[in-house]
């Protein structure tokens, strides 16, 4: 830790010259830019809650949870919630309305899921619910134990950034399936264009503002969707079994007779 410290310190210093020098080149200010990237940051993340949308709705036309993460719902449930509770205990008024929002359409989100569901599907949707919604209670209670800016509030800040990390990292969890089909998985361009454009927009606001704990969760967030990007361009879709032509009876009578007539 001693030596990682120092190391992040002098990897930010350099990546804020570097962003204050091509600011400067392009006439503008660096607080210009923070703030412009702060703005479309603000409209990305509500994008990225949006992200898993084209999800929810193949559920709505399947009935099932095959085309859905419920991992990622959850994951962006806890990582809203969390930046909530955080952003009321240290006053950060700024990230206090999208996370109000991004956790109110979430539960939206769920609720569509659970609808179109039937049996112990529909109890895997309140699983996966009930895990974020009891964990953010407890942040919530631990919180409020502590009071506004106390050491309560900046554990539960750094543990925001590990949920924040975790949240660009969902999506892969499909990794291995990806790499055995060969296609994009539940993947969607949507998708993953969202987390790339809020995890880069917030990641500049941080290195502009010298901010380590807004740098290091969406820094990773940059790697992890470009990579995710990358799969989405090269990969193709899943194939739907739905739209796979079925044999009609009488075309499969004919091939078992012409399958019969050639043992003999």
């Amino acid at each position: 830790q001693g030596q990682f410290l120092p190391a992040m310190e002098a990897v930010m210093e350099f990546s804020a010259t570097a962003l204050d020098s091509l600011a400067t080149g392009a006439g503008v200010s660096s607080a210009s830019v923070s703030a412009a990237a702060a703005t479309f940051g603000t409209v990305a993340a509500v994008w990225m809650a949006v992200g898993p949308m084209p999800q929810v709705q193949a559920v709505r036309k399947c009935q099932s949870l095959a085309p859905v993460n419920l991992m990622q719902l959850s994951c962006g449930l806890l990582n809203a919630g969390s930046w909530l509770t955080f952003a009321l205990l240290t006053d950060l008024s700024e990230a206090i309305p999208v996370n109000a929002a991004n956790v109110v359409f979430t539960f939206c989100l769920f609720y569509i899921v659970y609808a179109n569901v039937q049996g112990e599907e529909s109890v895997t949707v309140l699983i996966h619910l009930a895990f974020p919604i009891l964990m953010l209670f407890t942040m919530i209670v631990f919180g409020l134990d502590g009071g506004k800016h106390s050491k309560h509030a900046q554990l539960i800040g750094q543990i925001t950034c590990g949920f924040n990390m975790l949240l660009y990292a969902i999506p892969l969890s499909d990794l291995g399936d990806i790499v055995k089909t060969r296609t994009r998985g539940r993947l969607t361009l949507f998708g993953v264009l969202a987390s790339f454009s809020c995890s880069l927009c917030w990641a500049v606001v941080g290195v502009v503002n010298r901010a380590a704990p807004m740098v290091i969760p969406n820094a990773a967030g940059v790697a992890l969707s470009s990579l995710q990007l990358l799969i989405v361009l090269v990969l193709p879709a899943p194939r739907d079994p739905k739209s796979e032509p079925v044999a009609s009876p009488g075309k499969k009578a004919n091939t078992n007779k012409k399958a019969s007539k050639k043992k003999r």
